[in-house]
């Protein structure tokens, strides 16, 4: 288990946590889930989301979750991530979100879509990722691959996954 901290700023927070992923984010998160709504930038390595429509969509219907497709990406509506379709398809590595406010249904294409490949985001991706938050108006971004690195500007959310990671760590030590 690693934790690496990256103090981006007095404002944006950024962690990389391995060995978790993005159902881990999706469960610690459960507090605000009907707060926030799920932009994917990416799924499973497709930086083209539109892409995913065409088999996606129906299962996503089939499953009555509440989505959209729209030009910056896929949307998830509320407590829609915790559903088991949701966390199968999507919580998988080599996936990238945004997280936004409830009230937040649309936003100009994100420029930054990155995973976590091989390695936690350098200093200089850290930079654009922050910066793209701040430009679209998203509490948060996290992004799953060699481990989970998420950057936020919202301290209720930093705090849930940071406590979550926390019991998550316990839990795993003591099962050791």
């Amino acid at each position: 288990m690693s934790v690496h901290c990256v103090p981006v700023n007095k404002l944006m927070k950024a962690e990389f946590y391995r060995p978790v992923s993005l159902a881990h984010l999706f469960d610690w998160t459960e507090p605000i889930w009907n707060k926030t709504n799920w932009l994917f930038v990416r799924l499973d390595s497709t930086r083209d989301i539109s892409t995913t429509e065409k088999y996606l969509a129906p299962k996503l219907k089939e499953e009555n979750i509440l989505f959209e497709y729209k030009p910056e990406g896929l949307w998830l509506f509320s407590t829609e991530v915790v559903r088991p379709y949701v966390r199968d398809y999507f919580a998988v590595p080599f996936s990238a979100c945004y997280i936004f406010d409830i009230k937040t249904t649309s936003c100009v294409k994100p420029s930054f879509d990155m995973t976590t490949l091989e390695h936690p985001f350098a200093d200089s991706e850290l930079a654009l990722v922050s910066e793209e938050i701040r430009r679209s108006n998203a509490l948060g971004y996290a992004a799953d691959g060699c481990g989970l690195q998420w950057v936020s500007i919202d301290d209720e959310l930093s705090q849930l996954i940071r406590q979550g990671f926390a019991t998550w760590q316990e839990a795993a030590q003591k099962q050791s």
